[in-house]
């Protein structure tokens, strides 16, 4: 059992805190410097780097959009990423144009709700070019809520929008897109709280005399099964892909028909000499009826080869193949050649361009 005070030393010690040379309470400096309330819920621990995939998928629906505008309107329109990044749904929302159409849309198999809006200006101006007009008109931007024709355009712009995504994000994982409901007040679109972080993205929308925007966004919650794919790159899979294209090119390739020929021999003479021939003339030429003939392909000189009779055709026969064809090529072509001289049976009958009986 330890020491214990001495009376003197316990009336000592009393006397210190009542009249104060002893401290009682703990400095400022050393209560708990440096230390802040963690929130395990909260959102913020979210690294904000670069989602290559992601981008990727924007901008493949950047040009998809392009296309499917020029048809929806028949006039020339180009869409372009505006901006991506991850940021909470409170600074997004305010971000979104004042007046705009709020479209709440799920994705299958993602859990949760997404959010694609239009400006109100872009609506005015696509409703104006449908009717004829130049679209270049002032645009309210107060004062009155969408009619039943801009609701119908939002309508088909959504299903327009939706078709064009489900392309972009096929590239990630097969989705299918599906409309929940329309509003216009961002008061009635609480699809998560303000705090959580979206993936965010705006685009701009240029028409031939004017511009708008339009954007969406993906709870970041949502993409948390497939947040690897987004921020790394093409895996295997997409290598599998291209090895497939590959070999579709080269089946198709393969199937081209290409004109074959053998020359016999080739004679030089003069302009006047070929002015003065005749019926019966007989012109020398520089190779022997024993020698190779040139074998061309498309006009062009690719081996050597002799002539001949089979199975009641003229044939020839490929002596050599030129060695600027590649080792796949003349692979290919014995193998070719030689399945051709099986097939048949008969050997060829050279008896008519060699000169034998």
């Amino acid at each position: 059992m330890g020491k214990l005070l001495t009376q003197e030393e316990v009336d000592a010690l009393l006397k210190g805190l009542s009249e104060g040379e002893i401290e009682t309470e703990v400095s400022a400096e050393t209560d708990g410097k440096g230390v802040v309330p963690y929130d395990f819920f909260s959102q913020d621990r979210i690294v904000h780097g670069h989602m290559p995939t992601m981008e990727i998928v924007n901008e493949r629906f950047a040009r998809e959009s392009t296309v499917s505008f020029f048809g929806f309107m028949g006039r020339m329109v180009e869409v372009t990423v505006d901006s991506f990044e991850l940021i909470k749904y409170g600074e997004f929302i305010r971000k979104v144009p004042d007046r705009a159409s709020l479209n709440v849309y799920k994705m299958d198999p993602l859990r949760g709700s997404c959010l694609f809006f239009f400006d109100a200006k872009l609506i005015s101006l696509i409703v104006d070019i449908l009717f004829g007009g130049s679209g270049k008109i002032p645009v309210e931007s107060h004062g009155r809520d969408f009619t039943t024709m801009e609701y119908r355009v939002i309508q088909r712009l959504i299903a327009m929008c939706f078709q064009d995504l489900a392309k972009a994000w096929s590239l990630v994982e097969k989705m299918s897109f599906q409309s929940i409901r329309s509003e216009t007040n961002p008061q009635f679109v609480n699809i998560l709280p303000a705090a959580d972080i979206v993936l965010a993205t705006v685009f701009q929308v240029n028409l031939e005399l004017d511009q708008a925007v339009m954007g969406y966004c993906v709870p970041y919650s949502a993409v948390e099964p497939i947040k690897d794919s987004l921020y790394g790159k093409f895996t295997s899979k997409d290598l599998e892909v291209d090895q497939a294209w590959k070999q579709r090119i080269s089946d198709h390739l393969r199937a081209v028909s290409v004109d074959m020929s053998a020359e016999l021999g080739t004679s030089e003479i003069t302009l006047g000499d070929l002015l003065d021939l005749k019926k019966h003339d007989i012109l020398p030429m520089n190779v022997g009826p024993k020698d190779p003939m040139v074998w061309k392909v498309q006009e062009v000189q690719k081996g050597t080869c002799v002539a001949g009779q089979r199975s009641g055709n003229y044939a020839i026969e490929v002596l050599s193949i030129d060695a600027t064809l590649n080792k796949e090529m003349r692979s290919g072509s014995a193998r070719g050649t030689q399945n051709l001289s099986d097939s048949a049976g008969d050997p060829l009958d050279r008896s008519i361009f060699s000169g034998g009986p």
